[in-house]
């Protein structure tokens, strides 16, 4: 079983990357990204580890009274079992922790299982980037939540 949720160290990058390229191919973000997000100040990367090794990740970066959800991946081996719950109530429970006002995200129209996530923690629809994603090309959706009422 999967540990807890931890700020993603250097050490980490060896997993993170292998599935970031597996999961994103051309989209994904390349080292410098990740390390430029460990070493922010209004970054906040997660990782989950099992057996010594990271199996899921996420960065949520918070700039004044908004929060983005930059990346979020789970290995194919470890889906289905609450990790994409539990990293994004623990991004959620950041957000608001930090006073932002609303969070958002950024998804393939097509990625259908984390859209359901999404809605299920309570991103609406705000608008859509036109062919936005690459190989496969697909639009990309925005979705906000509203931290108004404080809970996640």
């Amino acid at each position: 079983m999967a540990g807890a949720l931890n700020r993603m160290t250097p050490e980490d990058l060896t997993d993170v990357l292998t599935m970031e390229q597996e999961a994103f191919g051309k989209m994904a973000w390349h080292e410098n990204d990740f390390f430029s997000a460990i070493t922010s100040d209004y970054d906040y990367p997660l990782v989950i580890r099992s057996g010594g090794h990271a199996v899921a990740y996420c960065v949520l970066r918070i700039l004044g009274p908004e929060a983005e959800i930059e990346n979020i991946c789970v290995h194919p081996s470890f889906r289905k079992n609450g990790l994409g719950d539990l990293m994004m109530d623990e991004m959620i429970r950041l957000s608001l922790e930090q006073k932002a006002s609303q969070i958002f995200l950024e998804v393939r129209t097509k990625n259908m299982p984390a859209r359901s996530l999404y809605e299920k923690k309570g991103f609406r629809e705000s608008y859509v980037r036109k062919n936005y994603y690459i190989d496969p090309s697909d639009d990309a959706l925005i979705m906000t939540r509203i931290c108004s009422d404080g809970s996640i």
